[in-house]
Formats: C-alpha cells, structure tokens, sequence
C-alpha cells in the first residue's frame, strides 16, 4: 500500500498539474477540467475496487483509483485563484482549504462509520465514491462557466 500512496499518489498530483496547465492552454476552465474529469474517471474505477474480491485485481484498482483522486491536488490552487480576484487569492485558497477539510475530512469517517455499521465497510465507502462523482460533475461545471466567459488563466492579466 506504501507502493500505492507513494506512486500513484504523488504522480496522480503531477500528472495533474501538467494536464491543468496544458488545457488552460488550450481554453480557460482547463484546471477545473482536469479535476473533473479524474474525479468522474475515478467514480467506476473506485467502485470496482471496492466491490472486486481478489486481492491483485483490488490492489490494481486502487492503485488506479488513488491516481485519478489525487489529480484534483495539482490544479485545485489554480482554480481558486482563476475565480476570485487576485488580491483576495491568499483569503480565496484559506476558506478553500477550510471548507474541504470541515465538510469532507471532518465528517467522512462518522458517516462511513454510520453507514459501515448498516452494511459493510465496502458499501459504505461508496458514499465517498458517490462524493467523487458529485465533485467531478461540479467541477466540470466550474470548467464550461469558465469556458463560457472567457475566463483568464492564472498568472495573466485581463485589464
């Protein structure tokens, strides 16, 4: 599992952060798009790993899984900066950074732990997967509201 966190974590991050830089390139709303696109490419990965028995075809789909959920890591400071003006970005990243840690690390474990004790723990940790999927819609939404109103990329002026 160190294998797993270690590799495809971190190259999930840098991965990212190459695909959101070459999209925005391309068009504005290409950050959120990376993300969204993981996160809606990690909802059946995710899924078939948790529902998959043997433990090499399990391991595989984690690793994929873990990948694809940690694009969202290299763009995710590029997005908030995209949408909020530049002297407010320190503030914007802060109230980022606190709204994902009190809406999904606060309270992800006693929901799963709600749901495990109703199920089991592979059936609860489809909540978190459903969570990944309602990201990535959403974040693909940020992506065409950008698209649509011509949005700069970070780091470029639009006086």
């Amino acid at each position: 599992m160190l294998f797993v966190g270690l590799v495809c974590g971190v190259g999930g991050v840098i991965a990212g952060g190459y695909a959101g830089d070459r999209l925005t390139k391309r068009a504005p709303g290409g950050h959120a798009l990376a993300i969204g696109l993981s996160m809606l490419v990690a909802v059946p990965i995710g899924t078939a790993a948790l529902l998959t028995m043997p433990k090499v075809p399990f391991m595989v789909l984690t690793a994929a899984t873990t990948f694809f959920l940690s694009v969202y890591n290299g763009p995710s400071a590029a997005v908030v900066d995209e949408l909020g003006p530049p002297q407010f970005a320190a503030t914007l990243q802060a109230v980022f950074l606190f709204g994902i840690h009190v809406l999904g690390n606060s309270s992800a474990p006693p929901v799963v732990g709600w749901l495990a004790d109703r199920s089991n723990v592979s059936h609860a940790l489809l909540s978190a997967i459903v969570a990944f999927g309602l990201s990535g819609v959403l974040f693909c939404l940020v992506a065409r509201r950008q698209r649509l109103a011509g949005a700069t990329p970070a780091g470029s002026s639009s006086a």
